[in-house]
């Protein structure tokens, strides 16, 4: 049961640090997101075994960054998390034509790590092609049916309301990926989607009960901008 401690302190992990850049403001949620989100397809090869299937802890940082963009647009409006969805995409983009640059480097004599790097940098096309497609539908997903519930509930039950978005938005992502990245590599798509989408709802349960503190953090955060005018 050791992976499953680790996937549960992971999880835990994130949220927290999610909490923790909304105490610092706008521009942490903003980035924090855009590092989730290159984080997130860095480690999108990984694979760990976890309740004896075999998954990818990359969807604890996928789930974060939908966490944090719920924080973003719930405190800081609809145009915020816009923004950040642009940014994390421009961060997500950069950092994988970085990549492409180092990799075209012939490495020297004395290089050892080059074969390390063209190892976990050097992804298929087709899976980042599927990532970045499956991120921007997801997440810009995510922002409209947040909106919706905003609305819906008149700004009441914050931790409700993101629970709801992240599972639908990250359905969408689910099968959007794994479509792209995996139909016809895979024997059973199918199973795919029906596991990750399993393991990324006992992830977003598992953030639930630390989004009650977020309007304490913001009241926090608020009370000292308002000190330091």
């Amino acid at each position: 049961m050791l992976n499953e401690l680790i996937f549960l302190l992971h999880i835990i992990s994130v949220t927290i640090l999610g909490l923790v850049a909304l105490r610092f403001g706008r521009s942490a949620l903003i980035a924090i997101i855009a590092l989730q989100c290159v984080v997130a397809n860095i480690f999108v090869t990984k694979q760990i075994l976890l309740f004896g299937f075999n998954v990818t802890g990359t969807d604890v940082f996928i789930i974060g960054a939908e966490l944090s963009l719920n924080l973003l647009q719930e405190f800081y409006g609809f145009d915020a998390a816009k923004k950040a969805i642009k940014i994390s995409f421009l961060m997500l983009f950069s950092f994988l034509v970085y990549s492409m640059f180092q990799l075209w480097y012939t490495p020297s004599l004395a290089d050892t790590m080059h074969p390390n790097f063209s190892a976990i940098l050097g992804f298929a096309p087709r899976i980042i092609l599927a990532s970045i497609l499956a991120y921007l539908i997801s997440q810009s997903s995510s922002v409209l049916i947040f909106r919706f519930l905003q609305k819906l509930f008149n700004n009441k039950f914050f931790a409700l309301r993101s629970g709801i978005t992240t599972s639908l938005s990250q359905f969408i992502d689910t099968v959007i990926f794994t479509m792209a990245a995996l139909y016809g590599i895979t024997y059973s798509v199918a199973q795919i989607i029906t596991l990750s989408f399993a393991i990324k709802l006992f992830a977003i349960a598992l953030t639930t009960p630390f989004i009650a503190f977020a309007k304490i953090i913001f009241k926090l955060n608020k009370s000292d901008n308002n000190h330091e005018i």
